[in-house]
């Protein structure tokens, strides 16, 4: 055999294979439209069945809101009636209102009236008692006054004796201040807001050159007195009060008197010499 004639054999052998192929896949799509009809026909006839099952559950659903509706109007008609029969309820209840408010405001003013008469007469009442209270004390004042003119001239002369004591006591009072002005370089003359209080206190606070004391105007202090303040009986220094408040004051340490450190709760008293 030649070469062509095997070209020729080898292909007549592939195309032949390639029909046998072409033929199975042909086979295999084929269809069998008689089986495939009468499927189609049940599944047909299936459906038609729920459609009518459909169409029947409509209609009785259109048969029930057709019911539902005839009853929402009779009812609807009902509530109409009821809604007027209310509404000319209201109307006259309203009449009724309009006249007894009309009533009420008329009783209302005849009550005013009654409050207003009532008020006159109260005042007038009030100052019938105010003029007898007056002519009752009045008469009561003559009468004290009677009493006070019966007992003057006793009372009189009582007094006199406690004016002729209270003189003599007086008397013996500017004796013996005389005597503390003189013992003290004073006379009637003397400024005494200059001399210092004997007065004792203690330091409330401190700051550098000045302190605080608990001492002030109503003890007698004035700008200007001078206090020494010790610890114990350890003299501290002396001080110049500034500032005066009513209980406390303001003092400014003397440099030429220090003697030590001052502190919170250290005692202040008159100066000595």
């Amino acid at each position: 055999m030649t070469l062509l004639g095997k070209i020729f054999t080898v292909l007549i052998m592939i195309m032949s294979v390639m029909f046998m192929g072409f033929s199975i896949v042909v086979y295999a799509t084929h269809t069998n439209w008689k089986e495939k009809s009468v499927e189609l026909v049940k599944e047909v006839s299936v459906r038609q069945g729920v459609v009518d099952s459909v169409k029947a559950d409509l209609d009785v659903q259109k048969e029930r809101l057709e019911r539902e509706q005839a009853a929402r109007r009779f009812a609807l008609a009902s509530l109409q009636i009821r809604a007027d029969e209310y509404s000319s309820r209201q109307q006259v209840a309203e009449g009724l209102l309009r006249d007894q408010q009309a009533e009420n405001d008329k009783l209302t003013q005849s009550l005013v009236d009654a409050e207003d008469n009532m008020q006159k007469l109260t005042t007038e009442v009030t100052q019938l008692r105010v003029d007898i209270r007056d002519a009752q004390m009045a008469a009561d004042e003559f009468f004290a006054q009677v009493l006070v003119l019966t007992d003057g001239n006793v009372q009189l002369e009582g007094e006199q004796i406690r004016f002729l004591e209270k003189n003599s006591q007086l008397i013996a009072q500017i004796s013996r201040l005389t005597n503390v002005l003189t013992n003290n370089g004073l006379d009637e003359n003397s400024d005494v807001t200059q001399v210092t209080p004997d007065v004792d206190g203690i330091v409330t606070a401190v700051a550098q050159e000045t302190l605080q004391i608990s001492l002030g105007f109503d003890d007698g202090l004035r700008e200007g007195h001078q206090f020494d303040v010790y610890r114990g009986a350890t003299f501290l220094g002396r001080i110049k009060i500034l500032r005066i408040k009513p209980s406390t004051s303001v003092g400014e340490i003397i440099p030429e008197f220090r003697r030590g450190a001052i502190r919170k709760g250290d005692r202040v008293a008159k100066e000595v010499g």
